[in-house]
């Protein structure tokens, strides 16, 4: 059921519910407010919960509701991922991938969601006092705003349901409550004019007879004043009472005729007032159920806004220095991704180079050669082998040429395109995270100079040996928790192998431990004497079965007490024996550890 008017027609797209009409917002909340008043003339009673007060109570949060800037932007949820993304998960001070910063700070989204987190910043300030002034400032954790940002469509579509629907439960039981509240009022008023008739009647009747009893009692004192005999006073004290019988007679025939649909009346009434409190109350009902359960989705969403609160407001600052520098930004993000493309085309280049130089040396080798061959053998000047060896030298000596260009022409360009990046990011506001290179490979040189071949092998030479130190450090630190690992499995070993020894009769009940002091008591358990004196100190009842004790009397059990002394004994030069006898034993045992440790170090 859907009142006319009572909010928009029509509905959005994804995330994109139409807000509460203003109009309907207003007259519900009007309704709201009158059948508040009418409740505190105190004809239903309880006042305490008043689902009309506190529905009026809710008008900020349902105002906000009703605004169009509650419904957020398209593209909401990817701008507030590349936030997250960009700053949330970089450290402090810093910016991570400014190209996919640029790109959201170039769309048309970017101010529309600015503008939506600067309003919902104020909006959750104001609606907060609704619920008792909590404050909305919390620890920014991302894992925190990530759940709420995955889960703010489906707390704002959960408010803005219960809101639509408290909005038509006020439309609709606010004047059926007006409505009886009227019915109510005019029933109660009819009563008490009956009422008010009926004791106005009751005292005139009343007036009446103690009027004649006043007359009678001044005729009886008359005559006696004037000394008449008592025969005669009886006979006008008869006639006396024989009128005020008969005058009280006359009142109640009269009242029977009147009394009778009087009494009918106020019970017509009082049903009339009965029904209308119990379509009061069942209003009353209807609203409470749906304001409270507005009042728990609008908590709800105060919690989860209070954590994109709690970011957006450093978040929002940061967003406008950004957008403030956007051409620096945009200036350092193109750069960043051209030097990775430039670092490898340089080193591509010295590849070429260095190979142009390899093949020009290998030439002339083979043509001096070739020469001194010639040379022994006739003293003709060269022929056509000799003048094709120049040309061929000649074009060698022009491809390293052109490539020595090439490579300087890249590490100029390498140059320049650092110190445009390093210009660019020292005019921007934060830092640009370096983790984001490190991690996709891109590091540019740090001064841009041109290694050399030897240079090269020189640093792969290095970081094979530093490769090296770290696999025999890591080889150490296996051998070490491999001997303290043996070291815990041999004690552990002993342990076991002593528990084993300790018979289940030698072990406390209440304890589980061998007993030094065995006694029994009076359920024929023998248990440890510290151990049973505790526990008789709170129980009456035996640990082993739960009956009650007979008495709490314990008798020592020195036999008991002799064979676990004697086992103890036993034991203990029995295990003195193992140990003298084991060390061969042992000795293997460590042979097999070192065989194990040994292939450990050849697989690493």
């Amino acid at each position: 059921l859907r009142p006319r008017g009572s909010v928009a027609a029509g509905g959005g797209g994804a995330g994109e519910r139409p807000a509460l009409d203003v109009g309907a917002l207003e007259e519900a909340l009007e309704a709201a407010q009158k059948c508040d008043a009418l409740e505190r003339e105190g004809l239903i009673g309880d006042c305490a919960n008043n689902p009309w007060e506190q529905s009026v109570r809710l008008r900020p949060i349902l105002e906000l509701l009703a605004q169009p800037s509650f419904v957020a932007p398209a593209h909401f949820r990817q701008g507030m991922e590349t936030c997250m993304a960009c700053l949330l998960h970089a450290p402090e001070g810093c910016l991570r991938y400014p190209g996919r910063m640029v790109e959201f700070l170039d769309s048309p989204g970017a101010a529309q969601l600015l503008r939506y987190l600067e309003w919902l910043e104020t909006a959750v300030q104001e609606v907060t006092p609704s619920f008792g002034g909590t404050s909305f400032r919390t620890i920014l954790v991302p894992q925190r705003v990530r759940s709420a940002l995955s889960s703010w469509p489906a707390e704002c579509a959960l408010l803005q349901h219960s809101a639509t629907v408290l909005v038509e439960a006020l439309l609709l039981r606010g004047p059926e409550h007006q409505k009886h509240y009227a019915e109510l009022r005019k029933a109660s008023h009819a009563r008490q004019q009956i009422e008010d008739e009926q004791v106005s009647e009751y005292t005139g009747i009343s007036m009446d007879l103690e009027s004649a009893a006043a007359d009678f009692a001044d005729q009886i004192k008359q005559v006696l004043s004037m000394g008449i005999e008592w025969p005669q006073v009886a006979r006008i004290s008869e006639l006396a009472v024989s009128n005020i019988q008969q005058l009280a007679a006359d009142f109640l025939q009269n009242q029977e005729a009147c009394c009778g649909p009087a009494v009918e009346e106020f019970e017509a009434q009082n049903a009339r007032a009965a029904a209308s409190k119990a379509a009061i109350c069942e209003a009353r009902r209807h609203v409470r159920r749906h304001e409270q359960a507005f009042a728990q989705a609008a908590r709800r969403f105060t919690e989860v806004a209070s954590q994109l609160v709690a970011w957006t407001s450093t978040l929002v600052p940061k967003l406008q220095l950004l957008s403030q520098h956007r051409d620096a930004l945009r200036l350092a993000a193109d750069v960043r991704q051209q030097v990775p493309a430039l670092v490898r085309e340089h080193l591509a280049a010295e590849d070429d180079l260095d190979t142009a130089q390899t093949e020009l040396r290998k030439h002339r080798r083979h043509a001096q050669a070739a020469q001194m061959q010639r040379q022994g053998r006739s003293k003709h000047v060269p022929g056509i082998s000799a003048a094709a060896g120049v040309v061929l030298e000649k074009h060698f000596e022009l491809r390293v040429a052109h490539t020595g260009e090439r490579v300087q022409q890249l590490a100029e360009q390498l140059l320049d395109a650092q110190r445009s990046l390093q210009e660019a990011e020292a005019s921007l506001p934060l830092e640009l995270d370096v983790e984001e290179d490190r991690a996709s490979g891109a590091q540019a040189p740090n001064q841009g100079s041109v290694l050399t071949a030897e240079e090269r092998l020189a640093l792969k030479l290095a970081s094979i040996e530093q490769y090296h130190e770290e696999v025999a450090i890591q080889v150490s630190e296996e051998k070490d928790e491999r001997a303290r690992i043996s070291k815990q499995v041999s004690e552990r070993r002993t342990e076991e192998a002593l528990r084993r020894r300790v018979e289940p009769d030698f072990m406390c009940p209440i304890t589980h431990e061998r007993m030094g002091e065995p006694v029994l008591a009076a359920d024929g358990h023998t248990y440890e004497r510290e151990a049973i004196e505790k526990w008789l100190q709170m129980h009456n009842t035996s640990p082993m079965t739960g009956a009650l004790l007979g008495h709490r009397y314990l008798t020592e059990n020195y036999a008991l007490r002799h064979i676990i002394q004697s086992s103890a004994a036993a034991g203990s030069q029995q295990q003195q024996q193992q140990q003298d006898s084991g060390d061969g034993g042992l000795s293997a045992l460590a042979v097999e550890e070192q065989e194990e440790t040994s292939e450990a170090e050849e697989d690493a």
